[in-house]
């Protein structure tokens, strides 16, 4: 099956009209025999009822035999008594033809076309371009329907009814193939680069970053925050050294009281390619800020200090970003995988993207498909553009844990170019008792949590200023946030934090409301808050149990 897809990615990419062409035949056809299911149906449905003996003759387009012709005509009867099944037939067949030309204008935009144009401005010509040719059709079809209709019912009798139904519809459906598929490419048209305000801002902020000084500058700048690291810093830094100038480590001592400025001195004395920033203490945010303002990389990522990275996946990781540097090319952000490297735990659980993000091409945020609830891009995931990071105006918020969200989330509308790198890079180490995403831990510092979410929610951009899709995904990873506050808030159960938990939502609401008003519609984020305390424990333990995280 593997070998299949690896195969239709490739022809698809190499004979793309062609790919469209048989995946528009393929749900074309689909939708035929859908409407021959929901046909008979409506008929059976309709037929009951008086419309039968209701005649529905409209638009009169000449004479023939004496009679008036009609684009649309049924007249009254039944269709086995000789009428023409009046404006119940006629019923049945617009419901039919709404019902799969609905479905028909999802799938032939989202699946075969890939389109990441305006809903409703596709809606619109495609309504259009409908109705146009539906009529021209209907024009055409007094040619053949009358023939096939009254051939087949002397021959057959009244099974001749269904039998011209499906010769109708199928010779209606040939046509429209070829009518059809050159309209919907138009209709149907992809941008791959959808600019905003913002990105468009992101250019001109990029444009002092000369191609000389790219050339010349490391592949990745890795920062390195650090704080009383001194038992675990030796088994990030081992992960980091070793490719020549292409990796530049940052450690940023953020005030430690232990051994580990010596330990970083060390290192740096070693390998050129590390550099130590020392300073009084600032907190994670500080210590980003810091490691960020002093990057040379042409890209950039964060490793904590007590995590690391697999070499074998780093090398692939300055493989191709020496590649897309080569080539002249702008990537914006590179996707990996992370692990839950939980202590004592011998399987670890892999947070992978091979169902939201394309593989093997650059895309843009109109590719992104649909998150599960245990899927964001976390900082463990990204190495962005380092340029792009500065332009997004991102600055830490210093003495404030869970930081990492705001990384992850406020450079994302600067973001054009991306791509999806399928290798378990980042080992996310956890199991300590002392960590900050340990359950206790987050319990007591529940406070910072909501001031982190209250600037995601401030730094959501309005949804008409960046791709849909985007929009869509910052609300899901805001929706994340909101719901762990909310979960910690109810594993706690004091009146304070209960009462911060209403706290949280109300500020969202006030701030962004276009943001809440979507999160009312979500069952995750409907269920942690107004689910009982006993309720959303036995969910969070279910959650830890199947991810590996706590």
């Amino acid at each position: 099956m593997q070998a299949l897809s690896r195969w239709w990615k490739n022809f698809e990419t190499k004979h793309t009209t062609v790919a469209q062409f048989i995946v528009f035949f393929v749900l074309s056809n689909g939708i035929t025999v859908l409407q021959l299911i929901l046909l008979p149906a409506f008929k059976a449905l309709f037929g009951h009822t008086n419309l039968v003996d209701t005649a529905f003759q409209f638009l009169p387009v000449g004479v023939s035999h004496g009679h008036t012709v009609f684009l649309f005509d049924y007249p009254a009867g039944s269709m086995s008594v000789g009428g023409g099944g009046g404006l119940a037939y006629f019923l049945a067949v617009e419901i039919t033809l709404l019902i799969a030309q609905v479905i028909n204008f999802f799938a032939q935009r989202n699946v075969t076309f890939k389109s990441n144009s305006s809903v409703g401005k596709a809606a619109f010509w495609y309504a259009v371009a409908y109705v146009v040719i539906t009529i021209a059709a209907a024009a055409l079809q007094v040619l053949y329907k009358d023939p096939i209709y009254a051939w087949a019912m002397s021959v057959m009798g009244a099974g001749g009814e269904t039998f011209a139904d499906v010769v109708t519809m199928i010779i209606n459906a040939a046509i429209s193939f070829w009518v059809f598929f050159p309209i919907f490419k138009v209709i149907f048209s992809r941008n791959p680069r959808r600019r905003t305000r913002r990105t468009a801002t992101h250019s001109r902020l990029l444009a002092d970053f000369t191609r000389g000084d790219a050339m010349s500058a490391p592949l990745l700048t890795v920062i390195v925050p650090a704080y009383n690291s001194e038992d675990y810093l030796d088994r990030a830094l081992t992960t980091l050294v070793g490719y020549g100038d292409k990796l530049e480590a940052i450690i940023v001592n953020d005030g430690s009281k232990d051994r580990t400025a010596e330990i970083a001195d060390e290192w740096a004395a070693r390998y050129p390619s590390v550099k130590v920033i020392h300073q009084d203490n600032k907190g994670h945010g500080g210590a980003v800020n810091a490691g960020l303002a002093a990057a040379t990389g042409t890209h950039v990522r964060v490793v904590d200090s007590d995590d690391w990275l697999d070499r074998r996946a780093t090398n692939a990781v300055l493989g191709l970003l020496r590649e897309e540097r080569e080539a002249g090319r702008d990537l914006d952000l590179l996707v990996t995988n992370y692990v839950y490297d939980k202590q004592g735990k011998s399987v670890k659980a892999v947070i992978r993207y091979r169902n939201v993000l394309p593989r093997g091409r650059t895309f843009g945020w109109a590719d992104l498909r649909r998150c599960r609830y245990d899927q964001y891009l976390m900082m463990h995931a990204l190495t962005m553009r380092t340029e792009v990071v500065r332009a997004s105006g991102l600055v830490m918020p210093e003495h404030t844990f869970y930081v990492d969200y705001l990384y992850s989330f406020v450079p994302l509308p600067y973001i054009s170019t991306i791509r999806y790198l399928d290798v378990d890079l980042y080992h996310y180490f956890i199991g300590r008792d002392d960590q900050s995403v340990n359950e206790k831990v987050m319990i007591t510092r529940l406070d910072q949590l909501a001031r982190v979410n209250e600037a995601m929610t401030r730094a959501l951009p309005p949804r008409a200023e960046v791709e849909d899709k985007l929009w869509r995904y910052m609300v899901h990873y805001l929706r994340i946030n909101a719901v762990v506050c909310s979960v910690m808030a109810q594993l706690s159960g004091t009146p304070e934090h209960l009462a911060l938990k209403e706290q949280i939502w109300e500020t969202m609401d006030q701030i962004n409301p276009e943001a809440t008003d979507r999160l009312r519609q979500d069952l995750l984020a409907g269920l942690v808050r107004h689910a009982s305390p006993k309720v959303v424990r036995g969910g969070y333990k279910v959650a830890a149990a199947v991810l590996g995280f706590n």
